[in-house]
């Protein structure tokens, strides 16, 4: 799984507004030999106060890393997410 872009992005419901980050990824699997790809993309919405936001994205514009609990956290949504798809892919079509 990889991310290939983030991007500030903030929510707003009524007059609230909060500050959040929008992570696009990817995540590719090959089974070999010529078996089977199975390929899932997606956006996931990451709502943070403007400073760690910032620091994020300085971080992703300067060496295309994030904070390690940003990443497991990502990761562990992610990993949900796929899991779900593959448990009820007739919800995902």
């Amino acid at each position: 799984m990889g991310i290939i872009e983030i991007k500030k992005s903030d929510l707003q419901i009524g007059k609230t507004k909060q500050t959040g980050l929008r992570f696009v990824f990817e995540y590719k699997s090959k089974y070999e030999p010529n078996f089977a790809v199975i390929e899932l993309g997606g956006v996931i919405l990451y709502l943070t106060d403007e400073k760690n936001a910032k620091e994020i994205l300085e971080a992703w514009e300067k060496e295309k890393k994030i904070k390690k609990e940003v990443a497991e956290r990502h990761n562990k949504l992610h990993t949900h997410k796929v899991q779900h798809t593959v448990d009820n892919p007739q919800q995902h079509s």
